[in-house]
Order: C-alpha cells, then structure tokens, then sequence
C-alpha cells in the first residue's frame, strides 16, 4: 500500500486538481494525509471533500514528518499541492520503484505546454537529474518523491529545520547512508506559477543559494533565499508559513 503526503497552505486554487488526479487514477491502494499548515481559505475543506485526511502541518518539511506519522502504507509517495499528473502515473511510477529495487527515487517534469523560457529551465533541470542521479549528490524534490517507509523513518525523516532544500537534504543523507536513490521515467506536472509570479532569475538564485545552504550555514542562507524567491507558502515573493 502506498501512503500519499500532501503539505498544503492556502492551496484551495490548486489541491483540488491533485486530488481529483489521484481521484482518477488507475492505481487506487492508497491513503492520502494532507498536513495543512493553518491555512485561511478553503483548503481543508476542499481536501476533506475528497476523502482526504488533514492533519496539522507547518513548514514542508514539518508537514510532511507530521503526514507520515498517520500513513498506513509501507511505502510514501511526498506531493506538492500544485501538481498533476495522468491518470496512469501512480501504476507506472509505482511498478518502475518497484521494479528498480530503490529506496527512494524522483520524477521528470512534464514540461509540455509550458512557455518557452519556463521550458527551458525545467528541461535544463531534467537533464540535471538524469546526469547526477547515480552520484554521491543526486538532483531530486519534494515536489514528487517516492521513498520506502523504513528507509525514511531509519532517516529520521526531513530535517524540520531547513526551511529550504529539505527535500535535496533528505536524498543526500540517504545516499550517503547507502540507500539507493533512482529517478523515474513517469512524469508529473509541476506548476509554473512561483517562476510566472515572482520571476525566472530570481527563482534560479534562491535555488542555487539554497544548494549552497547544504554546504555552508544552512540556517542563515535559507532565510536570505526565502527572501530572494519567496519561499513555501507563498509564490509571489514572500513567505507566510513559519
């Protein structure tokens, strides 16, 4: 069985589209626990409507420790709110994960339809994950990861620290513990608003300072990227969850 943990806050516009996709899918032994950081608008209710499990959240990293600790699956699937996929995702991932022998493994985004530039970074990303994924220091996200219960509990899950690159930081511990790490042939759908509301180039350095927080003083560097690109919990240049 696979557990689905989804960190929301205010995403009222977007998690409908994700619930309803998982909703559809082919594949159906899963639970779905959505940690809502307190949100104000109707996100809870949207998610409660679709059968959906809320409990409390925080920031992403929190929120997804907290989803855990109510999954009834042995192995995880971590989703953004704002993501879609087809209706065949879970079935193909899920059996590729399995097939692939791994611990924790990651997605390529769909990047169809997307505006030229905003295409091009996340294609650029893509060939980064493809490249590094047998390293030492893999690419990956939060935005869709798989990772087997264990493995993620013997981890001691996302460190409730960081308040960005938490998800980086998980697939870098683990592989440097010596869990296998692989990424996937299925896609996902990421959304593209953080990059349409608050800026391509702004977006890319709060990124490459928050890679640099995985080497140097994390605890600073990850508030001055918060600043720069806005942070979780807020995609138009500032950050509201705490």
């Amino acid at each position: 069985m696979v557990s689905v943990v989804i960190p929301a806050y205010n995403e009222e516009e977007y998690i409908g589209n994700l619930l309803a996709c998982l909703k559809t899918q082919n594949f159906q032994d899963f639970d779905v626990i959505v940690a809502d950081a307190n949100s104000s608008d109707r996100t809870m209710k949207v998610a409660k409507s679709f059968g959906a499990r809320v409990v409390k959240g925080g920031s992403q990293a929190v929120g997804r420790n907290n989803g855990v600790k109510y999954a009834k699956g042995d192995t995880l699937l971590f989703l953004d709110a704002d993501i879609t996929f087809a209706k065949d995702f879970l079935a193909k991932s899920y059996l590729e994960f399995k097939n692939k022998k791994a611990d924790l493994a990651c997605c390529y985004f769909d990047t169809n339809g997307f505006a030229f530039e905003i295409r091009m970074v996340y294609e650029t990303w893509n060939r980064g994950k493809y490249i590094r994924q047998s390293t030492m220091l893999p690419d990956g996200e939060g935005q869709c990861l798989w990772i087997k219960k264990s493995v993620f509990k013997r981890l001691g899950g996302f460190d409730g620290n960081l308040r960005i690159s938490e998800d980086v930081e998980l697939i870098h511990r683990a592989v440097a513990k010596g869990y296998k790490f692989r990424m996937l042939e299925s896609r996902f759908r990421p959304s593209p608003r953080r990059y349409e509301n608050v800026s391509i180039a702004r977006v890319i350095l709060g990124s490459l300072i928050g890679g640099v927080e995985q080497l140097v003083g994390r605890n600073t560097t990850g508030r001055f990227a918060e600043l720069i690109y806005g942070g979780w919990g807020n995609h138009n240049g500032k950050n509201n969850v705490q």
